[in-house]
């Protein structure tokens, strides 16, 4: 008889950073390698950077969201309601 496995949801995932960061939903978070902050998207990842370089993601107009424990943009639904990124 074949034994079946749970199968593994990869949004629920956590996904892990050597810096010991982790965050939930893998495949809709970006973390940065070069200051090791976590941003609710690739679009808010890429708000952060000028030049090539790290900014500091309040100089960039995004809001640090603490239930969720990533950066966004102001304009965006909170993390967990319906229009989040």
């Amino acid at each position: 008889m074949p034994h079946h496995l749970p199968r593994e949801n990869h949004l629920m995932a956590n996904a892990t950073c050597t810096c010991g960061a982790s965050w939930p939903g893998a495949t809709a978070r970006a973390h940065c390698s070069g200051c090791h902050r976590t941003f609710s998207a690739y679009t808010s990842f890429d708000q952060h950077r000028l030049e090539g370089r790290c900014q500091d993601p309040a100089t960039r107009s995004l809001v640090y969201d603490e239930k969720a424990q990533v950066w966004r943009s102001p304009g965006r639904a909170p993390e967990g309601t319906w229009g989040a990124q």
